[in-house]
């Protein structure tokens, strides 16, 4: 186990998520407890100097993962480009810079072209979660967009 509590050894779960970035960690995992990870936690993971946000997923009952390691989606290794034998570095990861938008166009307010940069880099970049997405579509459906918006 690493001396370091952020960080992991990592392994490669082989479960295709298409290019969603998923984390499998075991219940017992002492990252998980230190952290308060839970279920669908959006969490940062760094390898050398690549960065990326994965939604994590808990494992209960299995023995294909022990507590002291993180296996990752095909996406979430291939985008960080791991190595066999990287350790990851995880951290909670920080609210996207579109969601005040997201929560403002929810609530009825008018975008600016601005905002919908934001939320079109981070959805890109997976910084939203899958709820985060559909939210912004629900308000967005209908009559709920100006010709300013369009």
């Amino acid at each position: 186990m690493s001396d370091n509590v952020h960080s992991i050894p990592l392994v490669r779960a082989g479960i295709d998520t298409y290019r969603q970035p998923v984390v499998f960690m075991h219940k017992d995992c002492h990252l998980c407890r230190a952290e308060g990870f839970s279920s669908l936690t959006r969490v940062e993971i760094t390898v050398r100097e690549r960065k990326i946000i994965a939604s994590l997923n808990v494992v209960t009952d299995a023995d294909w993962l022990a507590p002291d390691i993180a296996a990752l989606s095909n996406s979430a290794w291939t985008s960080l480009g791991v190595r066999p034998g990287d350790e990851g570095f995880f951290g909670h990861a920080e609210p996207a810079e579109s969601t005040s938008a997201i929560r403002a166009k929810v609530y009825g307010q008018k975008l600016t072209q601005d905002d919908f940069r934001a939320i079109v880099k981070d959805v890109l970049a997976f910084r939203l979660s899958d709820l985060d997405v559909a939210a912004f579509v629900a308000s967005c459906a209908g009559d709920r967009l100006d010709v300013d918006e369009t």
